[in-house]
């Protein structure tokens, strides 16, 4: 396995920690204001419920299959110490995204759909056909997220994390401009145009990422190459290594992605799927707009996590803990002011009868913030010391519960069914979050929290 010393080895300061984390957090901050846009745009077509609920069914389920590509920017970071480990994870990801969108061309072209969508989601009426027209479009997606992942985590390698924000923000300007330029004029399926809109911004972010990495770097191999032996890495990596630290992160992944299948699908049993359903894409959207960042902390505590510096240990809690309360904040004041009801209603101009079920998501969003900041943190420590199996077990046992209990839990609460799949989600990714602090300790020996 390649051995990179970890810059953790040097006290870790604010100033550092700020350096590394804002442009990356700035990056995935503007992915759900890009995603509320594309909403704004979905919104704008015919039928705007039925386009709103079809494309959260095509994109969750598609991301579902998709799913190892969000693996690809850790294991770059985490493996890649010149040209040999660079060599290794290309091809073992090439190999992936190839089965992967194999799956989807399944999805979008055989009978697969119909048992998938239709009898196990529960998804039928113009909401299945208008989600099938959605998934053929994102046949490419695999490919395209999976490009974009492995330049993002080469971006992190070289230290040239400043250009993510700028390629993330060419892919917001650009559904910007359909949304103020075209949509005015084009009356058509809103699904369809998503999907469309949707595969060119991702398109757009990468080729300007790739870009901007030519021109500061030149040839990526050499920069690569350069920059590990003045760090001192040491390249060696097989490909049954890489398999070892990718795959349990793949089987988490993948488990996350199931959840919002299974949400679809109880929201879709529902006495109003479709409004249920289009209030919780864009709540959920709403709340992917603030807590998204704390998704990349891991980053932070992979890389400058170190266990023999109290005072760094210090720095790096009191860093999550900071990012956690500011950006909780931010979305209790959404949820519970005014200014909600007016980035649902006058911003994203979405429908009256979905606001109940949007505000309500977001009312109890910020209960993910506080889950996702526990775990990220062990999570990044867990990478450093590849035990990744660790995380994948943590999250096999939470979709265990999770699944059944938001199922049982939309038929049975006597509440909003996307607001109580929403509360239930928040309870077990904060179970989540205590259970790998519980079993990191157990397994490894390494009280990691201290």
């Amino acid at each position: 396995m390649n051995e990179k010393p970890a810059e953790s080895q040097r006290s870790v300061t604010y100033v550092a920690l700020l350096t590394f984390f804002l442009p990356i957090a700035f990056a995935t901050l503007l992915v759900p204001v890009a995603n509320t846009i594309l909403n704004s745009v979905i919104a704008r077509m015919s039928k705007p419920e039925i386009s709103l609920a079809a494309f959260a069914v095509a994109r969750s389920t598609v991301f579902l299959l998709q799913s190892p590509t969000f693996t690809i920017r850790s294991s770059v970071a985490s493996l890649v110490a010149g040209e040999n480990s660079h060599r290794v994870v290309s091809k073992f990801f090439a190999g992936l995204i190839l089965i992967m969108t194999g799956l989807v061309l399944l999805l979008g072209y055989t009978n697969f759909s119909q048992l998938l969508l239709g009898s196990i989601m529960g998804i039928e009426g113009e909401v299945f056909e208008y989600s099938i027209m959605t998934v053929r479009i994102f046949c490419a997606l695999p490919i395209i997220v999976g490009v974009s992942e492995f330049y993002h985590g080469i971006a992190i390698l070289l230290r040239c994390q400043k250009f993510i924000p700028i390629a993330t923000s060419m892919r917001t300007v650009f559904t910007a401009l359909v949304l103020f330029l075209i949509t005015p004029y084009v009356h058509m399926n809103g699904a369809l145009l998503g999907g469309i809109v949707f595969l060119l911004s991702l398109t757009i972010e990468v080729l300007t990422l790739l870009w901007r990495l030519k021109k500061e770097k030149g040839s990526l191999k050499n920069a690569l190459t350069i920059q590990m032996k003045e760090e001192e890495y040491r390249d060696s990596l097989s490909i049954k290594e890489a398999v070892r630290f990718a795959l349990p992160l793949m089987t988490t992944v993948a488990f996350f992605y199931i959840i919002r299948p299974v949400v679809n699908s109880a929201l879709a049993r529902s006495s109003e799927p479709a409004t249920y359903l289009a209030g919780f894409e864009v709540g959920y959207t709403i709340i992917g707009l603030i807590a998204d960042p704390v998704d990349v902390l891991h980053q932070c505590s992979l890389l400058y996590w170190n266990p023999d510096d109290k005072r760094s240990l210090s720095v790096l809690k009191t860093f999550f803990l900071g990012v956690t309360l500011f950006l909780a904040s931010l979305l209790i004041i959404i949820g519970f002011t005014p200014i909600g009801e007016w980035i649902l209603l006058k911003v994203i101009k979405a429908p009256a009868n979905i606001l109940p079920t949007a505000l309500g998501v977001i009312k109890v969003g910020f209960l993910f913030i506080f889950a996702r900041a526990c775990r990220e943190y062990y999570w990044g420590t867990l990478m450093r010391t590849r035990q990744t199996y660790l995380i994948a077990i943590s999250r096999i046992i939470n979709i265990v519960i999770l699944v059944p209990a938001i199922i049982l839990g939309t038929k049975l609460l006597p509440i909003n069914p996307g607001v109580g799949a929403c509360a239930i989600w928040a309870t077990g990714e904060a179970l989540e979050g205590l259970y790998i602090y519980l079993l990191s300790r157990d397994k490894s020996g390494i009280y990691i929290a201290n």
